[in-house]
């Protein structure tokens, strides 16, 4: 209980640190750019036509291509740096601990992970104030943009999502996977950097597994391969697995806390290491 209380007072002092981080701000900023650019054309499609757009939009930041790679692209910006090893992390270290400076770390990425989540469910709707729908249904909009409908087309709204899934998942089951699997994937995300980033010696193994991580889902299109959806993990997020698309539901959870127990391990390992943290 002592080293929780030490990791949490270590993890408030990382949070007040990555205000000051221009890498931090660069990845708020992208992923502000995201959600804006994703969500302004159907609002303004909602205003000409005089239509409501749902409240499942949210769940459509991690299902449309652009979206998905801004947000990974943005976390990889802000989770670069871990460890933290800025100038005052010695005393932190000495104060409370490796094994809770470790601990704080992890604490950490979740709460960045949370904000995010929270950043993307907010600028979902607040353009669209005044024409969100609360309904669980998807409404016209959303159908037509998934038909390629040149009334939609003209606003450039996204039509990452096929109509199949709009038809098998309703706008709340769409949010009650995208939002939990977020928080998820972008934890995961984070924890494979810290861990991988921790145990190298120039401290950016775990940097290069992102790049890699995105870049597998960058070049999906040109992999015909179904078994090549298991390694495009950064689209889990997205509630087509929960229409059929994609990777199943049960090997996204199933995989995603086997990585977060794999990275536990791993972090927890070098915690137990007595070997300096070279922090600089």
């Amino acid at each position: 209980m002592k080293t929780l209380f030490y990791a949490w007072g270590m993890a408030r002092r990382h949070l007040l640190y990555a205000l000051n981080s221009p890498k931090v701000w660069a990845g708020i900023l992208l992923v502000l750019s995201s959600v804006l650019t994703l969500v302004t054309p159907f609002a303004r499609s909602a205003y000409a036509f005089g239509e409501t757009v749902s409240v499942g939009i949210i769940a459509y930041n991690f299902s449309a291509h652009n979206s998905i790679l801004k947000i990974f692209i943005a976390l990889l910006f802000i989770f670069s740096e871990l460890p933290l090893k800025d100038a005052g992390q010695n005393f932190i270290v000495i104060r409370g601990g490796k094994r809770a400076w470790y601990l704080s770390q992890i604490i950490y990425v979740f709460c960045v992970s949370v904000f995010l989540i929270l950043i993307i469910s907010l600028f979902s709707i607040i353009p669209l104030t005044g024409k969100l729908n609360f309904t669980n249904s998807w409404g016209i909009i959303h159908k037509n943009a998934a038909n390629f409908s040149p009334a939609t087309a003209q606003f450039n709204v996204s039509a990452s999502v096929s109509e199949a899934a709009l038809q098998a998942v309703s706008p709340y089951a769409a949010l009650a996977w995208s939002i939990p699997v977020g928080v998820l994937l972008m934890f995961v995300f984070g924890n494979i950097i810290l861990s991988l980033n921790s145990i190298s010696r120039g401290g950016y193994i775990g940097t290069v597994a992102g790049i890699i991580l995105i870049s597998l889902y960058l070049f999906k299109s040109f992999v015909a391969f179904p078994w090549y959806d298991n390694f495009t993990i950064i689209e889990w997020a997205g509630f087509t697995p929960k229409s059929g698309e994609g990777a199943k539901p049960v090997v996204v959870i199933t995989t995603l806390f086997c990585l977060l127990l794999i990275t536990a391990i791993i972090t927890a390992i070098r915690s137990r290491k007595k070997s300096d943290l070279n922090i600089r």
